[in-house]
């Protein structure tokens, strides 16, 4: 955070860590097969998630249902955080990254995501053929619902109302 004050990033108090939603995994044996059906109901894979699609990341085997957390920046104690900040914070907190996948399904399974929400996937960055790290990110900011992604680098800053889904502490 070179030009930026860090006196700026003040942690206000802990959130209360409620499971938001639940999202099945696991269900393709190829991560193209999402971007496959994602796009025959008529949502759009942004450029950089249809990259991501193709880098090889693993899917989850066998189908697993999960809980998933949906904090912002600010939940988390933070006006403004650069990722690996707010990456430390959750993990203070036991909340865990999500698995690439996740993004996906969530694009997939999200149908009633409401106009002007977008939701970062807290995932641990893919490198694009770019050559560039990307977290996922899954909106209905623009004419369809979308899943593209958004650059990843530690470094990056990220203010109060940006919100990230996180897997919940584990019992």
């Amino acid at each position: 955070m070179s030009a930026i004050n860090r006196k700026r990033l003040v942690r206000t108090k802990g959130p209360l860590i409620e499971n938001w939603k639940t999202l099945k995994l696991g269900m393709f044996e190829r991560p193209e097969e999402i971007g496959e059906i994602i796009r025959k109901k008529g949502m759009v894979v942004g450029q950089i998630a249809e990259d991501l699609l193709s880098s090889g990341f693993r899917l989850c085997s066998p189908e697993i249902e999960v809980a998933l957390v949906f904090l912002s920046v600010r939940d988390l104690g933070f006006e403004m955080a650069e990722l690996k900040d707010i990456f430390e914070r959750a993990q203070e907190l036991g909340l865990r990254r999500c698995p690439p996948e996740l993004g996906f399904q969530l694009r997939w399974q999200y149908l009633d995501q409401p106009k002007g929400e977008y939701c970062m996937i807290a995932m641990d960055p893919i490198r694009a053929s770019d050559g560039n790290p990307y977290i996922i990110c899954v909106d209905n900011i623009s004419y369809s619902p979308t899943i593209d992604a958004d650059l990843g680098c530690f470094d990056s800053l990220w203010v109060s109302n940006d919100r990230f889904v996180w897997l919940p502490p584990l019992d």
